[in-house]
């Protein structure tokens, strides 16, 4: 399996510089313990409401070329 080249991390809430720190590059060692206890503690000072929804993963492709076919393909790969 390969491995990641990056990471980008999508946090709502809490200080922008520790949320900021929680992303990493190939070659670095991630995100310590402490970064993430940073962050999640700065998020008791500016916490952010959320919402969320269930949908197919399939509503991820899309606008990219031949992305019907693509979405078709990814349906019937799960259908098997």
């Amino acid at each position: 399996m390969q491995g990641s080249e990056k990471s980008i991390s999508l946090v709502q809430g809490g200080r922008s510089e520790y949320a900021a720190a929680l992303a990493w590059e190939k070659g670095s060692s991630g995100p310590e313990e402490r970064t993430f206890s940073d962050w999640l503690e700065s998020v008791k000072e500016n916490p952010s409401v959320i919402d969320f929804a269930l949908a197919p993963i399939t509503d991820l492709v899309r606008n990219i070329p031949c992305a019907v076919t693509r979405r078709n393909n990814l349906r019937r790969a799960f259908q098997e």
